[in-house]
């Protein structure tokens, strides 16, 4: 049954002694206040999930194109509030 294999899956992240890395890739093609209310709320709750229950490390690999400065600004300022590594990737 596919409910007890999530419910293990998620009993070994409670019960695992070592740090769990994971990345998430932000690739977008546009970018608004919107997304970066829904992103910012997602990153924020990785972080306190993978900080408080599970002993993951979340890493966002952020996507930016290259003359596109308010992009990556948003990135950094992200970073700092969310207590999230990021990646950038500038796009050509």
């Amino acid at each position: 049954n596919d409910y007890f294999k999530y419910v293990n899956i998620l009993n070994d992240l409670d019960t695992t002694k070592n740090t769990i890395t994971k990345k998430l890739k932000i690739n977008l093609e546009y970018f608004n206040s919107t997304s970066a209310k829904v992103l910012f709320d997602l990153f924020t709750l990785l972080n306190e999930v993978g900080n408080k229950k599970f002993k993951v490390i979340f890493e966002i690999d952020w996507y930016y194109h290259v003359e596109d400065t308010d992009m990556l600004d948003a990135g950094n300022e992200m970073e700092k509030m969310c207590g999230l590594k990021f990646n950038y990737h500038p796009k050509i």
